[in-house]
């Protein structure tokens, strides 16, 4: 038997066996949750632990409420900053602590908050305490466009005010920088 004819017929043989991965897709749970900032015809996934790290650092937009809202920011060195934005205020540091990767859960230690309680309360009453979150890819054709993080309170996920990421970082340490001189 030539080699090419022998060489298709294990080929053939074999290619029920053949199983393709898709990463991150398929390292992430199918969710029935529908996400606010999600766009039409996103396949939502809760990332696994695998997925995690690779995704996670960013700054993500949260939902904001008639003219503010916050930013998180999450630096590759395990640094957590809050800011907050209104349309006609300038942007100040709300709170700043240190994250880091548990199985797939980020957790977020805030260490020192900036702001009046009364603008802390805001903020968790809308977003959670944000100190156990799960992160959401948005998936168009098994390749993940957008990222979500959701904090897993007490009350359960907060799928109606996630964070969307916007950016990852080209110069995190600039960014992180020019935060510092805006504590409140």
């Amino acid at each position: 038997m030539k080699p090419l004819i022998w060489f298709a017929l294990v080929a053939t043989a074999f290619a029920s066996d053949i199983n393709v991965l898709y990463d991150p897709y398929d390292y992430c749970e199918p969710t029935t949750s529908s996400l606010i900032g999600a766009k039409t015809g996103l396949e939502v996934r809760v990332a696994g632990a695998r997925s995690v790290a690779g995704f996670v650092s960013g700054s993500y937009s949260g939902t904001f409420d008639f003219t503010e809202g916050h930013t998180l920011y999450l630096f590759p060195d395990g640094r957590a900053k809050l800011a907050k934005w209104c349309d006609i205020c300038p942007t100040e540091l709300a709170a700043e602590g240190k994250w880091k990767i548990d199985g797939a859960v980020v957790h977020i230690n805030w260490r020192k908050w900036h702001v009046h309680a009364r603008d802390q309360k805001f903020f968790t009453d809308m977003h959670g305490a944000c100190e156990n979150l799960r992160l959401y890819l948005g998936f168009e054709d098994k390749f993940a466009r957008s990222v979500f993080l959701i904090s897993t309170d007490k009350e359960g996920p907060k799928v109606d005010h996630p964070f969307v990421q916007r950016s990852s970082y080209e110069d995190w340490k600039a960014v992180a920088d020019g935060l510092e001189r805006k504590k409140g």
